[in-house]
């Protein structure tokens, strides 16, 4: 609408607002809402951009704080709690202290991290595409030659990548403690 276009907005439950509204279920009030965005400090990233752009730049962000969440594992006396520290490197040398003994899986689980995230931007580029042209482009294999969308870590599911990095299920929970966000079991969603 900012361009002077019409816009048409499609809302599937009874109230728009998709994450950014609440309701009422048996006297309770629920927020659905968006508790952490990430990548909207400085520098400059692709996301803060386009928010930007669509909120004419209205939208003021406070950083997270250090640990910005914790994982808890278990109840009472038996409960062990992993904070989720602000920022990969930051977080990574959390786990390793937390994990001594799993160097190795806390690395390749960053590492991993870093390499499936430089193609996100692709995903959003074919997600705006127009069918027929994804279908040209995915069966080119044009996007061998310049991407990583075809490793295995985009083949298999969040669960047997994690699973195959460690045998310790704490870290196997953190690992994966933040696709309850997106909706799906690790056993159905892609790393």
């Amino acid at each position: 609408s900012k361009a002077g276009k019409r816009v048409l907005v499609l809302e599937q439950h009874d109230q728009a607002g998709g994450c950014c509204h609440s309701f009422i279920d048996k006297g309770y009030e629920w927020d659905v809402g968006i508790h952490y965005i990430g990548e909207m400090g400085s520098p400059q990233t692709l996301n803060k951009t386009l928010l930007d752009q669509i909120a004419d730049g209205q939208i003021e962000w406070a950083p997270l704080e250090d640990d910005f969440d914790v994982i808890q594992i278990g109840y009472d006396e038996k409960s062990r709690r992993y904070p989720v520290a602000t920022g990969l490197e930051p977080w990574r040398s959390l786990l390793k202290k937390q994990f001594p003994d799993e160097g190795a899986a806390v690395d390749t689980y960053f590492d991993l991290l870093k390499s499936t995230s430089k193609s996100s931007t692709i995903h959003g580029a074919l997600k705006l595409m127009p069918m027929w042209l994804v279908k040209i482009v995915l069966a080119s294999g044009v996007l061998r030659l310049f991407t990583n969308l075809f490793k295995p870590e985009y083949t298999k599911c969040l669960l047997d990548v994690v699973t195959g990095l460690t045998n310790n299920k704490d870290l196997q929970t953190v690992f994966m403690y933040c696709w309850g966000d997106y909706g799906c079991p690790p056993s159905k969603s892609n790393f």
